[in-house]
């Protein structure tokens, strides 16, 4: 008597489309998981606005530097930033709310320094010529155009993305899609 053989095994053609299958749904995977990291110039360029705007609001909030239309008039020199002047109150009183690491000194009316994340600031201060001041940020600290932000701060502490810079649609595309006030 001959004994069957009931035992089952794939084939090798199913074993090739199942392989294919698992290879099919890992790329899709692989793919879907990256896209899903966070773009890491949204999160800087999100960052800075939120701490721009903390900064003002703590300026803005505070009577002895900004009583109503007589912009930022505290006359402390925090140690090693410059020279306070008439012209770089805002600047001044601005890189006091920050721990920068490195300072460069604040000039007429610019103030420089660099954030311990690597951050570079340079805030111009406009306010006795104009109702602006402005905040340049290079969110890598490496100087490349393409991550150098432009910000507005109006004489009632208004922050608005620049208009006119490289960076100024890509700017308000990134704060808008978070639901942060870029005008």
């Amino acid at each position: 008597m001959v004994k069957k053989n009931n035992k089952r095994a794939f084939t090798l053609v199913e074993t090739l489309i199942m392989v294919a299958v698992v290879g099919i749904i890992a790329v899709i995977s692989v793919v879907s998981l990256k896209n899903m990291r966070p773009d890491k110039d949204a999160v800087l360029v999100r960052k800075v606005y939120s701490e721009i705007s903390k900064a003002v609001t703590a300026l803005a909030n505070d009577v002895e530097l900004y009583p109503s239309n007589n912009i930022f008039k505290d006359t402390s020199k925090p140690n090693g930033i410059g020279e306070y002047t008439e012209q770089n109150k805002f600047a001044y009183n601005f890189v006091k709310m920050f721990d920068a690491i490195t300072y460069n000194n604040c000039t007429m009316r610019v103030c420089e320094f660099v954030t311990i994340d690597g951050i570079k600031w340079k805030v111009t201060d406009n306010f006795s010529s104009s109702n602006n001041s402005q905040i340049e940020v290079d969110i890598y600290g490496k100087g490349k155009s393409s991550d150098i932000y432009y910000f507005n701060v109006n004489y009632m502490g208004t922050i608005s993305v620049k208009n006119g810079e490289d960076n100024t649609d890509k700017a308000k595309s990134i704060l808008k899609s978070r639901k942060v006030t870029a005008k």
